[in-house]
């Protein structure tokens, strides 16, 4: 229990000093490289997630009595996994291969013309 909330309120600090530090310092054109309007909802959606997660973690009433399913091991779990993966945005990775992918599709033409 107290790993599991550590974690999750460490992963809230780092998403929102991201979110507050990153995406309002950056110009529009590093923005776009680092991920853009995709990775700050997704982000987003990461805190929102991590909030209702530590809210299962704390057995508050409002999730006790709305999703009772919530109180197993596996959907915890399913839920803790799936925070994981909307928080672990590789931003630079998709630009690099939308870059990569228009130098793919040019021709290379040897003829000397």
């Amino acid at each position: 229990f107290a790993l599991t909330f550590c974690c999750l309120c460490l992963t809230i600090a780092a998403e929102l000093i991201y979110l507050f530090v990153v995406e309002l310092q950056v110009t529009a054109n590093v923005s776009k490289k680092i991920g853009g309007l995709r990775d700050t909802i997704l982000r987003f959606y990461g805190v929102a997630l991590a909030v209702v997660a530590i809210f299962v973690e704390l057995e508050m009433k409002i999730v006790d009595n709305n999703c009772p399913m919530m109180k197993s091991y596996i959907p915890r779990s399913m839920l803790l996994l799936f925070i994981t993966t909307v928080s672990g945005t590789a931003p630079i990775i998709g630009y690099e291969n939308r870059l990569f992918s228009q130098y793919r599709n040019r021709k290379y033409d040897d003829d000397g013309q």
